[in-house]
């Protein structure tokens, strides 16, 4: 009788992961996608708020442009002819591409040549989400009310009140310029991200009365992206806006000034 032996081409012993071996794995790599996930987010979230500043940075360079080329007047924040609801927007796409935006229209090229004057990280909404919206350039960066005399200087008309560029921060108005320093344009805040909260949606101007309706936008906890009169852009944060640009006025009531971020919390250091 043969024994059986082994043949030297048999197939060699193969290692089969076990259950428990797997799971085991799935669990390593969940933890490890859990770890690089928040700093995958902050690191698009960062390259939103630096698409921000890169495009504050082009408005003002075009803001400068215009100043350079009318006499120094900066375009004012509304258009001067009430019938005619224009915005700053409206003034500097005409100038820097000589496309007319259209009125109440959500035509896509409009849309497109607004979109270096606003912040990235937000959405065009249409007039069904808030009533303001059914104007394009309204959903644009918010421009400092204060270069203009403040709200108070003569109620809603002082959006369309224009000022020559070497004139901001010297001339003394009846809010006592309480957000621009005075003749210091590297410290005076021109442009910033803004959000209407009052109404859901984006201003294309701003300033601070306790009013959620002007109010800017904080894209993580206490840092704002602005732009000053001299021209450059940055991020800066809340405290360094009110101590060297009075960007937030100093009355010592909490509910002067108001900075959000997009899901609706508040800041008020």
């Amino acid at each position: 009788m043969f024994q059986d032996r082994p043949s030297r081409f048999s197939a060699p012993a193969t290692s089969i992961f076990t259950l428990i071996e797997l799971l085991i794995i799935i669990a390593i790599i969940a933890i490890l996608a859990a770890m690089l996930l928040p700093a995958l987010n902050q690191a698009r979230e960062k390259g939103k708020s630096i698409k921000c500043i890169n495009n504050l940075k082009g408005t003002s360079m075009t803001m400068d442009m215009y100043a350079n080329d009318f006499d120094d007047w900066l375009v004012p924040p509304r258009g001067p002819i009430p019938e005619i609801e224009s915005r700053w927007a409206d003034y500097l796409v005409k100038y820097s591409t000589g496309y007319t935006i259209a009125n109440s229209s959500f035509d896509p090229e409009n849309l497109r040549r607004l979109t270096p004057f606003r912040c990235s990280k937000l959405e065009f909404v249409g007039p069904e989400t808030y009533a303001t919206a059914k104007h394009t350039a309204n959903q644009v960066f918010g421009m400092n009310l204060h270069l203009y005399g403040g709200y108070a200087f003569t109620g809603a008309l002082i959006t369309r009140r224009a000022i020559k560029r070497t004139k901001a921060g010297r001339e003394t108005f009846s809010d006592g310029n309480c957000c621009i320093p005075y003749a210091t344009p590297s410290a005076t805040v021109l442009f910033a991200d803004t959000i209407r909260y009052a109404d859901k949606g984006y201003q294309a101007w701003m300033f601070f009365g306790g009013d959620l309706a002007y109010a800017t936008m904080v894209h993580s906890a206490g840092i704002v992206n602005v732009s000053m009169l001299d021209g450059h852009a940055k991020s800066a944060t809340l405290s360094e806006l009110r101590t060297k640009s009075k960007f937030i006025p100093d009355t010592g009531r909490s509910d002067y000034g108001y900075f959000y971020d997009l899901n609706g919390n508040q800041y008020r250091n």
